[in-house]
């Protein structure tokens, strides 16, 4: 498919991250290459050491304020052949748009600009970069073995990856009741209204994680030709680690049993293989 890829030189990281492994109890965090997130703040672009008053070689970026705007344009072999079966130039013609390419993907590739972390060069404006050294670029060959339509790949990746960045979101999410859990069972007696409070709000969220799992797993089987149905099941982790952190006072009457309702998500099945 052909593709137009948008390089983002940046000084804040506005990446939007995801998980892809749904079953690693620390997954590895990936940027999503079909996002970038709309970014507004205290710089503007200026030109590097007095360079670009005028005629500058980058793109204004209509997402973000800090950023000088790259753009590279890839034309698939399929789109070639029509071209040329047509009577059209090659792949270097300007004449020819990748929007035309009816497999056409849009790409956004985030990438540190250095420049714009040395503060003493924006008229004593100290505004330090923020870039997370944890996420990194998903490989262009993350998924193999597509057996639907060549023209659903492009809406299919799209749909997945977003529900990865949700999936990213509600770990980070279940992640801060956990650790609130586990701050207050050294405050609060068991079965106190707090710490009922708190392992509900990890409940709810643990469901939401399994299910979202599932959903993804679903678009995993379907995309292999398969049914739209999650593959297999998914442990409740952050239950589990809740037993863990309550064991010492669990002889003073607390339940920390897994609630039924999230182990009917997985019981009677075997944990997979990552995808």
């Amino acid at each position: 498919m052909c593709k137009r890829t948008l390089v983002h030189r940046m000084h804040h990281d506005v990446r939007a991250p995801l998980i892809i492994d749904l079953y690693s109890d620390t997954p590895t965090v990936y940027a999503n290459p079909r996002h970038t997130r709309y970014h507004q703040c205290e710089l503007s672009r200026p030109p590097p050491l007095g360079k670009w008053l005028l005629n500058s070689p980058h793109l204004s970026c209509e997402y973000h304020s800090c950023c000088l705007l790259e753009m590279e344009v890839e034309f698939c072999a399929d789109f070639s052949a029509k071209l040329a079966l047509f009577g059209g130039a090659d792949d270097s013609d300007d004449e020819f748009e990748p929007e035309e390419c009816e497999y056409f993907t849009i790409e956004h590739r985030h990438v540190r600009f250095e420049y714009f972390g040395q503060p003493d060069a924006y008229y004593n404006l100290s505004v330090p970069s923020t870039w997370r050294e944890d996420i990194r670029d998903l490989p262009a060959d993350w998924f193999s073995g597509f057996k639907r339509e060549k023209s659903m790949v492009s809406r299919w990746e799209e749909e997945i990856l977003l529900q990865c960045e949700a999936l990213h979101m509600l770990e980070n999410d279940a992640k801060t009741h956990f650790l609130v859990y586990c701050d207050l069972i050294e405050i609060w007696p068991p079965r106190s209204p707090h710490l009922l409070s708190a392992e509900s709000n990890l409940e709810k969220t643990q469901k939401q994680l399994i299910q979202r799992k599932e959903y993804i797993s679903s678009l995993v089987s379907w995309a292999r030709g398969g049914p739209s149905q999650p593959m297999s099941a998914f442990t409740p982790i952050w239950w589990r680690r809740m037993q863990n952190a309550t064991r010492p006072i669990q002889q003073e009457g607390k339940s920390n049993v897994v609630p039924q309702e999230t182990m009917n998500l997985t019981e009677g099945r075997t944990p997979p293989y990552i995808w």
